[in-house]
């Protein structure tokens, strides 16, 4: 995380929103990795135990993409909509496998996380992820936020609360809610994503970047803090609840569509960022080519952003398919 804030203390200096031909392979280097992570996840969430394809998880899959898809290229649509079109999804791919009712059964011993929290402080801690996110969206809509750190947490941490199934999924709300505002340059924002995506950890540090390029140290802090804080009091604050709940077979069934829900959002990121990141058909070469090297190759991500810049640069100096 501190190499990123770093980077992004130095993402104006490198004239990145000039689209200097060294950086012309990084954008697409980063959604091709994006590919990857929707392909496995896809694959996971649409497998039964015994190896053959769930067709209902495809169906909630390819419905929760195609939504989002069509929904992200609306103009009707407004930015924020997105808060509630996500958790909609997730919920609704949960009830139509809930309803289905088969589900396969957890391997013996497999409970998951098991967090100690009395029934009393997960409300509490729930009442206060509430007043933090409703409070935060008025001080918004009033207009009361001025500073720049306030803004970035507030609108990293209502990403935060919307959001399940990895980091993919934040994507497009970030190119939503920090590009288009002009707090990050698409540029920049593509460079420091290829860069998150190269360095160990969650793709969640990639809010450290972020948060630096568009107000320094204290932004990149105050993004970083809003990203993660709900998903870590929410853990907190709804484990005596889950573990009440999580034997019961229509739980564990709604889980399914959940999860198929949740890489379908992943799979729409896919086409989402494709659009704004591949600007010629130089572009789309470096994407199937990281791409085929992460998912067909096993190649790693350092490796593989590296190999796609470096073919972007020489696509780039060179004038190949530059239009």
């Amino acid at each position: 995380m501190t190499t990123l804030i770093v980077a992004g203390s130095f993402a104006d200096k490198l004239g990145l929103a000039d689209s200097p031909a060294w950086a012309a392979g990084l954008a697409p280097s980063a959604v091709a990795l994006i590919y990857a992570a929707a392909l496995k996840i896809g694959t996971k969430t649409t497998k039964r135990a015994d190896g053959t394809t769930d067709p209902l998880c495809v169906g909630v899959l390819g419905a929760s993409a195609l939504v989002v898809v069509l929904a992200s290229g609306d103009a009707r649509v407004p930015p924020h909509a997105f808060d509630f079109i996500y958790p909609a999804l997730l919920a609704a791919g949960g009830v139509a496998t809930a309803l289905r009712g088969a589900y396969d059964a957890p391997a013996p011993g497999a409970r998951g996380l098991d967090v100690r929290v009395s029934l009393p402080v997960g409300g509490v801690l729930i009442a206060l992820w509430a007043v933090v996110l409703v409070g935060g969206a008025w001080l918004r809509s009033a207009g009361i936020l001025v500073s720049m750190p306030a803004k970035l947490f507030e609108t990293f941490y209502r990403v935060g609360s919307t959001i399940f199934g990895g980091g993919q999924v934040v994507l497009p709300m970030l190119l939503t809610h920090v590009v288009e505002p002009g707090w990050v340059s698409e540029e920049a924002f593509y460079a420091g994503l290829a860069l998150t995506q190269s360095l160990p950890g969650p793709l969640f540090n990639f809010s450290a970047y972020l948060g630096t390029v568009a107000a320094g140290v204290a932004g990149g802090l105050a993004s970083v803090a809003g990203l993660f804080g709900p998903g870590c009091v929410l853990i907190l604050a709804t484990s005596p609840f889950w573990l009440a709940i999580r034997e019961r077979p229509s739980v564990q069934a709604a889980k399914l569509g959940v999860n198929a829900a949740a890489a379908g959002l992943v799979t729409a990121a896919c086409a989402m960022l494709t659009f704004s990141a591949v600007k010629n058909a130089a572009s789309a070469a470096v994407v199937l080519l990281v791409a085929g090297l992460t998912s067909g190759g096993g190649l790693p991500a350092p490796s593989a952003v590296a190999t796609g810049a470096v073919t972007g640069f020489v696509l780039a100096a060179a004038g190949v398919a530059q239009d």
